[in-house]
């Protein structure tokens, strides 16, 4: 048998043995093709908040070539994108996506209103595309496990300029102790990760110790702690980024089997993005969903959508949560005298949470959990300051707003001071309409507000 090796960055890295033996018996002649294609450079792309930007701005702005991802109505493929310094990056625009990955939320048919929970929600990219089709509608509860996440979880939610989020920090045992109920589950697991094999982070050392046996019970323990939280009639999707089936069909036939109420369900339309899974002989896995990158441009990706029997209703409540509290008198004289003359805070749920002061819109009760940010940091810290957060999501609540064009735009999200013509106060600043951040305008130049931490080097 010859070795086949794959190149990353122009290092030469050996597939593992039972890796190459695994594949040649599940794709058969389409072994040599899928090898092969493991040698291509990696796919780049994008979602795009259509819910902040017209397709006709977005065409002005986008200083890069893109086409459109199949059955993504949102997605694209990319090339020449600087991503980190792209000025519809810090708008909230544009999401980093690897294509592959964008199934398993298109296939979980999110709708405006739905609640939604993220099992898995770190690094963040299928929250957003959940937030995306949410609209600012509905409600997504966004779950990762390791503490160390969920700081790039915050910061990629954030930058979409959406106040119907919660982020927390709890395993799925916690979140099946509660009463919650949910439109749509997504359960991205945490898996093998044999579909990354091209990226030029995977770690091989890793993949060589790893136990299968051990991440399929995972997987299962998790789809049994969120099943309950599932409302009748909803939809649940699970998804991996391996290529193993005791980590994908296998457990999906293992969970229908022990859950009689659940049902694979298969979409039609997708022949041309993505193939059918492995047949089980006890069960219908072929409705499953399958990428290879040999069939389609992306990464290995491995789905199943799953429905539930019946018919409920889920409706969105006042938030609670024992760490956060309503905002006493004398904090909220504080927070009025902090934005008179500056912006309009009438209306909003303010809670507060170590000094930390929320706007939060109707949510959910997530009481026993571990909720990290919600809603929209409007103010914080002594002296109370007005917060980015407050800027970027509200800024049509400013009495003052400059629209600097796009040359300007880019200054300022590189921290530096701008020329504007406006009357001497704290302003949001935006861009064709969309929030950037803020600022102080004094005589003719802008003091910029932008986080030293987001701007552009």
């Amino acid at each position: 048998m010859t070795i086949s090796i794959i190149h990353i960055k122009g290092k030469q890295m050996e597939l593992p043995e039972n890796f190459k033996l695994k594949m040649q018996n599940m794709l058969g002649n389409q072994y040599d093709a899928f090898i092969r294609s493991l040698d291509n450079p990696i796919e780049k792309a994008i979602t795009v908040n259509t819910g902040r930007i017209d397709m006709e701005t977005f065409a002005k702005i986008a200083d890069f070539q893109y086409s459109p991802v199949p059955n993504i109505p949102n997605g694209y493929y990319v090339a020449n994108l600087h991503y980190s310094k792209s000025l519809l990056s810090h708008m909230g625009i544009i999401y980093s996506q690897e294509p592959s990955a964008m199934y398993p939320v298109e296939l979980l048919d999110v709708q405006p209103g739905d609640i939604v929970l993220d099992v898995c929600g770190a690094p963040g990219g299928k929250s957003t595309q959940i937030m995306e089709k949410l609209n600012g509608s509905g409600f997504l509860l966004s779950n990762e496990i390791e503490y160390s996440r969920t700081k790039i979880l915050y910061e990629n939610l954030n930058k979409l300029g959406y106040n119907n989020y919660a982020i927390i920090n709890n395993s799925p045992i916690d979140i099946e102790k509660t009463e919650l109920l949910f439109d749509k589950i997504l359960v991205d697991a945490p898996c093998g990760g044999e579909g990354m094999f091209r990226r030029d982070n995977f770690d091989f050392n890793s993949y060589k110790n790893i136990n299968i046996e051990t991440n399929a019970k995972r997987q299962l323990s998790i789809l049994n702690s969120v099943k309950n939280r599932l409302k009748k009639g909803g939809r649940l999707v699970y998804s991996t980024c391996t290529y193993d089936i005791h980590e994908n069909e296998m457990v999906v036939a293992e969970f229908l089997t022990k859950n009689p109420d659940f049902h694979l369900i298969h979409i039609p339309g997708y022949e041309n993005s993505l193939t059918h899974g492995i047949k089980l002989d006890n069960c219908d896995t072929e409705k499953c969903y399958r990428r290879y990158p040999h069939l389609f441009r992306g990464e290995g990706q491995f789905m199943a959508v799953l429905e539930k029997d019946g018919n409920d209703t889920t409706e969105l409540t006042d938030f609670t949560n024992e760490k956060f509290k309503p905002v006493y008198r004398k904090n909220m004289d504080e927070i009025n005298k902090l934005f008179k003359g500056v912006a309009d805070i009438s209306g909003l749920n303010i809670y507060n949470k170590n000094d930390v002061y929320f706007a939060v819109d109707n949510a959910l009760h997530l009481d026993g959990l571990n909720v990290l940010n919600i809603g929209t940091i409007i103010c914080s810290g002594k002296p109370m300051k007005i917060h980015h957060n407050f800027y970027h999501t509200f800024a049509d609540r400013f009495y003052n707003i400059i629209d600097p064009d796009d040359n300007n735009a880019i200054k300022y999200i590189q921290g530096l001071e701008i020329d504007v013509d406006a009357p001497n106060s704290i302003v949001a600043v935006t861009t064709h309409h969309i929030p950037l951040g803020g600022g102080k305008v004094t005589g003719d130049k802008l003091k910029n507000y932008y986080p030293k931490e987001l701007r552009v080097k």
